[in-house]
């Protein structure tokens, strides 16, 4: 009889948790715009983004408005 070979998988196995070691970001657990953020930094993004969204109608044009801002500041 022919031996069943086992075949090797790549990647992190079903279920993985790695050991988190920064401790500053365990409070990290709010996600926006692609990174987390503590629960009071997602408030002050969130907040300042929906009055831009109302003003600019896409937070794509809300986000390039706030940029310009910035950069006109300098």
């Amino acid at each position: 009889m022919e031996e069943i070979k086992k075949v090797e998988t790549r990647g992190r196995k079903k279920g993985y948790s790695p050991d988190i070691k920064n401790p500053k970001i365990k409070n990290k657990t709010e996600k926006i715009l692609g990174y987390k953020y503590t629960p009071e930094e997602y408030e002050i993004i969130n907040s300042v983004l929906e009055e831009l969204k109302v003003k600019y109608k896409t937070t794509s044009k809300a986000i390039l408005e706030l940029c310009k801002s910035y950069r006109n500041k300098k």
